[in-house]
């Protein structure tokens, strides 16, 4: 039988003595406790399983993971930090096109936590604020698929309590969730290089809100949903999603009641749309984003019924290559929904740069207090900017100091530099373009 520093380690825990640590005072020098799941990195390990360690560990202790593969279910209720092997992380290539599989990484190099066989539920759960997660591999924590409406299981659950907390430079992949947000505000929590592939989401706050939040310098890759769904039923708020990188997730960013968010400085090649905007927002910001190459739209104020959204800001992206043919594919779209009822009242899109798309940007005028101002949408396949009423009763927008040229083909008298059949109802001014519908009025106006 081998023993460990603070308990016998045993296959059948009625024929072990578990030998318990001196209590230790609260005053004392936070320890490194060090966990080995077979002796054979760490021949001094104090354990061979990380529940076992962390409940020993006091508040500010270290608790040193392995490399090693450990089935079972964590719960961290105290602030700590769980380390693994992060440079062996850091080593790894997160968008790496080769196709990997839950149990292909060699445990002699990698700190690998998964769930027991057969059982379900979140593989680690913070459960306290300052608490650190760094340098693990989290994989397996597939929802069963005959829960109905599924809460996803998830590698890491980040409850309300979490404030403080940070996760970085950890692999989670092949999980229906990746990093379930939460955070009451009290203190800042920061999501941070991290890479997160293979996952139906990247990240999400779905059982609880985000608040006060950092997530940065992450790397998402093949989600089959989304890369990062900053709100749905719970949202976030105050909080910040910068300097990410999102390849071929299915959606890059979803957002839906949330409010002070800003999504900025990301680059993001979507399989389909790169930021989607759903109902019940305030006071977003999306800005300086790189957003490319999707089937779909770069940025969608969506078409979906639900409570209107309030103050949005889109400026400063640089959106191209949307769509595979010619009439699919939008860079900026503010939509409305099916029965014509606005989606958002007090939209700005300003100053981004739209091309290769088959419209740059595409403003649907049921929606309120629109302002399109100081764009540049070029060489786009059917439109620069389309300004269109469809059911419903539309309002004003304003159309100013945008540059729309070489969009459509000259001979198609279907496509122009600018559209807008609902042309006295808008302003347009101060507008560079050659061609546009109604003929004579909008370019040089």
């Amino acid at each position: 039988m081998r023993t460990f520093k603070h308990v016998a380690a045993c296959a059948v825990a009625a024929a072990c003595t578990i030998v318990m640590s001196p209590a230790v005072d609260a005053a004392a020098e936070p320890r490194m406790i060090v966990v080995d799941d077979d002796g054979l990195q760490c021949a001094d390990a104090d354990f061979d399983n990380v529940s076992e360690a962390v409940s020993r560990a006091n508040a500010g202790d270290t608790v040193k993971v392995c490399p090693g593969v450990y089935r079972e279910f964590v719960r961290v209720d105290r602030p700590l930090t769980l380390a693994g092997a992060s440079r062996a992380i850091d080593a790894l290539e997160c968008f790496d096109p080769g196709s990997s599989q839950t149990g292909d990484l060699d445990p002699a190099t990698y700190a690998v936590l998964t769930r027991p066989v057969d059982d379900e539920g979140d593989l680690l759960t913070v459960a306290s604020g300052g608490v650190s997660v760094t340098g693990l591999v989290l994989e397996g924590a597939v929802t069963p698929e005959s829960r109905v409406q599924p809460i996803e299981d998830a590698a890491i659950r980040l409850g309300p309590e979490t404030a403080g907390a940070r996760v970085h430079h950890n692999l989670i992949r092949h999980n229906s969730l990746g990093i379930d947000l939460g955070s009451d505000g009290s203190a800042t929590t920061r999501v941070d290089n991290n890479c997160l592939r293979e996952n139906d989401f990247g990240m999400a706050a779905q059982r609880q809100d985000f608040v006060g939040g950092v997530v940065d310098h992450n790397q998402t890759f093949r989600h089959t949903r989304i890369g990062y769904e900053v709100g749905d039923n719970f949202g976030s708020r105050q909080s910040s999603f910068a300097h990410n990188v999102s390849r071929q997730d299915g959606l890059g960013f979803f957002v839906r009641n949330s409010g002070k968010v800003s999504i900025a400085d990301n680059d993001i090649e979507p399989a389909s749309t790169g930021v989607q905007l759903a109902t019940g927002n305030t006071n977003l910001k999306i800005t300086g984003n790189r957003i490319v190459g999707g089937t779909a739209v770069g940025v969608q104020l969506t078409a979906a019924p639900g409570p209107v959204s309030q103050k949005v800001l889109v400026a400063g992206n640089d959106i191209s290559g949307f769509g595979r043919t010619p009439t699919a594919g939008i860079g900026i779209a503010v939509a409305t929904n099916a029965a014509g009822l606005p989606s958002i009242d007090g939209v700005k899109v300003m100053d981004n740069v739209l091309s290769h798309n088959a419209v740059g940007i595409s403003v649907q005028l049921n929606n309120l207090e629109v302002r399109v101002h100081g764009n540049t949408s070029v060489d786009n396949r059917q439109f620069g900017i389309r300004a269109q009423r469809q059911v419903g009763t539309a309002s004003s927008a304003s159309f100013k100091d945008n540059v729309m040229l070489d969009n459509g083909s000259p001979e198609l008298a279907t496509t122009a530099d600018a559209f807008d059949n609902n042309r006295s109802a808008n302003t347009w001014s101060g507008n560079v373009c050659e061609r546009d519908i109604p003929i004579g009025t909008i370019c040089g106006i």
